[in-house]
């Protein structure tokens, strides 16, 4: 490849540009970017495959007229650009490609896509995740789970995927089409993914597909059925034959008729959703509607759904259960060595901290402090994140709340607790900080870090140094922590998730300033207990399932 070096004049289709020092092309007296940040254009030439050379110049036109036309909505002018473009030997770049294709995708002319991301194969462009997303959509419409399929495991095996949302329509598409089991193994894996990956995962709760698979435990699929199709298990006879066909939901729930065997089976896959509710502490949106559908319909036990209430205790006024259930002695033990390992080990620290030198000073001196304090902290602040609220959104900007760290302070303090308070010299003015930490003298112990490390490392040492049992420590922050769990072996994750919802305390701040403070004295989250299940709402309402006795 040939690098377009300053000062060189190169004419191709008519077209006479300069590349001065500043970066700037000449194109017919025109002047544009060498570089589209946008489009992520180099200065050098793209090589087409027939050893002719596109310049940046081209490229940013033809991705102008190809969006020209996508906007106007014009398919046909679309692909006649694409065409031309290729008959001249202009190799378009990925993002002008994958416009193009999303374009296709919209209006189901898939055919257009195929012969799109051939163009893009045949000048050997590089396949980014958004054009992979677009491939396993148009896949999934043309119900090709094999091709959808491995495109996911390409994103797997080559680490590429910062998010799992190309799982969703996959996985949506089998369970409505009746590929039970293959949707609920394409589920564990993306659950797999967004457990163990370092990168920014997170457990996002999708609404529709909680519907799909759900509902694929008890209602027969749309269509017609095709007992030829079996090559994604046993339950998977299913052959969908019109995206239009809504047949009557009863219709449906009568036609399915399995055997025992079975019916066990996909009942077991139905509480699967359940427990992974349970470990990512999402609550149910309203528009989760298939939860109550499915144990309406359970194809193995009668249940009772009912609304309830759930008091600060755990206990609910309809089953009369009590959620608030009792730890093992020692539940969190190996959670606090595995964290203490982590934060102390060196070889650890350099591997998964990655903090640079002065960083590291300051954290090996915290951890000095802590181990020449006589006392254990009941409560511990992030001041960094209690103290910052939003100021009027015309100013756009964020100040330090010294009042309402005086006030939290104060109200721990007037209970006997120990307080440590961690905050960022960074955040505090020097006509205020002098007044501000003398005030704080005799109430609490506060630390505040010299450097920009993150501060939730120290919070998180503090915690394991004085030891994670179950209301030993609490932690007072807005902060969910769910990143953290990245520091920890997988099989620790979904304990410490645990942990931080049992332990958080969380406040609100009324109009006046006045400080209200709330801690969970249950886990909050979806619960199973004997014969009955509870499902938290996030509008506040709890749901109770209970098995129904033959009295009922």
């Amino acid at each position: 490849m040939v690098s377009i070096s300053s000062y060189t004049c190169l004419r191709r289709s008519k077209i006479l540009f300069t590349v001065s020092l500043r970066g700037i092309i000449q194109c017919n007296k025109i002047r544009l970017p060498v570089t589209c940040r946008k489009l992520g254009y180099s200065v050098r030439g793209a090589q087409s495959s027939s050893t002719s050379w596109t310049t940046d110049c081209e490229q940013l036109e033809l991705y102008q007229q190809v969006k020209k036309a996508v906007q106007s909505e014009n398919i046909d002018e679309v692909l006649e650009i694409m065409r031309c473009a290729k008959a001249r030997n202009v190799v378009p770049h990925t993002k002008t490609i994958a416009l193009a294709m999303h374009s296709c995708l919209l209006v189901n002319r898939h055919q257009d896509l195929d012969k799109l991301y051939a163009v893009m194969q045949s000048n050997y462009v590089s396949i980014g995740e958004g054009v992979r997303a677009i491939l396993i959509r148009s896949y999934t419409a043309r119900q090709m789970w094999e091709h959808a399929i491995a495109e996911l495991s390409i994103e797997d095996n080559t680490q590429l995927p910062r998010h799992t949302r190309s799982f969703n329509p996959v996985i949506i598409g089998l369970a409505k089409y009746g590929h039970v089991s293959k949707a609920f193994e394409l589920f564990e894996r993306k659950n797999n993914i967004e457990t163990s990956s370092k990168k920014d995962v997170g457990l996002v709760l999708n609404v529709e597909l909680l519907n799909a698979l759900l509902r694929a435990c008890f209602i027969a699929p749309l269509g017609n059925v095709d007992g030829k199709d079996r090559s994604f298990g046993k339950y998977d006879t299913w052959n969908y034959k019109d995206t239009n066909d809504q047949t009557n939901l009863s219709h449906r729930l009568n036609s399915f008729d399995y055997s025992n065997e079975e019916q066990v089976e996909l009942h077991s896959l139905g509480t699967k959703v359940f427990d992974f509710l349970n470990k990512s502490g999402n609550k149910l949106p309203s528009e989760v509607t298939a939860v109550e559908e499915w144990f309406k319909n359970d194809p193995v036990l009668s249940w009772k759904w009912r609304t309830c209430q759930i008091n600060q205790t755990g206990f609910c006024n309809k089953c009369q259960a009590n959620l608030r259930i009792k730890l093992a002695e020692n539940y969190f033990q190996d959670l606090e060595n595995e964290m203490l390992h982590v934060l102390e080990d060196p070889i650890s620290i350099k591997e998964r901290l990655n903090l640079s030198k002065k960083s590291h000073i300051e954290f090996v001196s915290f951890k000095e402090v802590l181990r020449s304090t006589k006392h254990h902290f009941d409560v511990i602040i992030d001041g960094q994140n209690v103290a910052f609220e939003r100021a009027r959104k015309a100013w756009g900007t964020h100040r330090f709340n010294y009042r309402r760290i005086k006030n939290m302070v104060a109200y721990f303090a007037a209970k006997n607790k120990t307080i440590l308070l961690v905050l960022h010299k960074h955040s505090l003015e020097k006509d205020l900080s002098l007044n501000f930490l003398n005030s704080l003298k005799g109430l609490c112990e506060v630390y505040v870090t010299q450097t920009n490390m993150n501060d939730d490392l120290l919070l998180l040492y503090a915690c394991a140094i004085n030891g994670m049992e179950n209301d030993r420590t609490s932690i007072v922050t807005g902060d969910k922590w769910r990143d953290h769990r990245h520091l920890l072996p997988q099989e620790l994750h979904w304990k410490f998730l645990k942990w931080v919802r049992l332990n958080q305390i969380t406040f609100k701040e009324s109009k006046n300033g006045r400080l209200h403070f709330y801690r969970n004295f249950f886990d909050p989250v979806v619960q199973k207990s004997f014969k009955r299940w509870h499902f938290p709402r996030t509008d506040g309402t709890w749901n109770c399932a209970e098995i129904q006795t033959k009295c009922d």
